[in-house]
């Protein structure tokens, strides 16, 4: 299934019952997007980055855990931070320990990221 085909199935307006999806369908349609998303990487962290610096943000790029966790405690360092918002998510760990370890609070969402 295309996506266009499989967002011809709701309705534009109004209310309608949810349409049933074919679970094979579905996941092949995922499969399909993860394979664009990784082949296309590269550019989408360039337009990200682009539209960050834009708004006046600044991307920066991590090796590995430990890299990343080092850049999120220097980063708060310097803005003298005691806190933070930090997604759930097991990538960040180092991160969440490195700065709660240096005594900024790190306020986790709800929202588990994999």
């Amino acid at each position: 299934m295309n996506p266009p085909a499989f967002l011809s199935r709701f309705p534009a307006q109004g209310r309608a019952p949810a349409p049933s999806l074919d679970r094979d369908e579905l996941q092949a349609w995922a499969a399909q997007l993860r394979e664009r998303v990784v082949a296309q990487r590269e550019t989408l962290l360039a337009q990200f980055g682009a539209e960050l610096e834009l708004a006046g943000g600044v991307l920066h790029h991590a090796q590995d855990a430990e890299d990343a966790a080092r850049i999120a405690l220097a980063l708060a360092r310097a803005a003298n931070a005691k806190a933070v918002i930090a997604w759930n998510a097991p990538i960040l760990a180092a991160a969440r320990a490195a700065l709660m370890s240096s005594g900024i609070e790190v306020i986790r969402t709800d929202l588990t990221v994999e």
